[in-house]
């Protein structure tokens, strides 16, 4: 069986030039207590197979993704299922679905089209990932 066929992690894949991006990812690893999320920077060699073989290009889109055994979710769909599986104060994000999917994506758009220039700081991806070793994909690794 192909190993992205099941899938007992959702992979959050996130730019990691960005930010933003990086700022999001190092909350979401503050909140998941439980240790269910594994990340992939866009840009390295094993957030790059997952998109490969998921058909999926998150860089090309300048968006996050979440993708999980059954569904690659992409942009303000992504976000407010990280949230929902966050759980706590996370969750009151996810209520943001109520919202019309053309409205999400359209405020998400324009967050990201800013993102460079509105967050200049913070860790850097090495330094996530040094801080988390055991949450991140490394080169071609599969995730499980």
């Amino acid at each position: 069986m192909d190993s992205l066929d099941h899938i007992e992690h959702p992979v959050i894949v996130y730019d990691g030039d960005c930010p933003l991006c990086r700022a999001l990812v190092g909350s979401i690893l503050k909140r998941d207590r439980g240790a269910r999320f594994r990340f992939a920077a866009a840009q390295s060699p094993a957030g790059q197979a997952i998109q490969a073989r998921r058909g999926a290009d998150a860089i090309g889109e300048g968006t996050l993704l979440y993708i999980d055994s059954d569904r690659v979710l992409k942009r303000s769909d992504a976000l407010l299922e990280i949230a929902r599986g966050l759980g706590g104060s996370a969750r009151l994000l996810a209520a943001a679905r109520i919202l019309p999917k053309r409205w999400r994506d359209w405020i998400y758009s324009l967050i990201a089209r800013h993102r460079q220039s509105l967050f200049r700081r913070g860790a850097s991806a090495g330094e996530l990932e040094t801080s988390y070793p055991d949450r991140f994909l490394h080169n071609d690794e599969e995730p499980h």
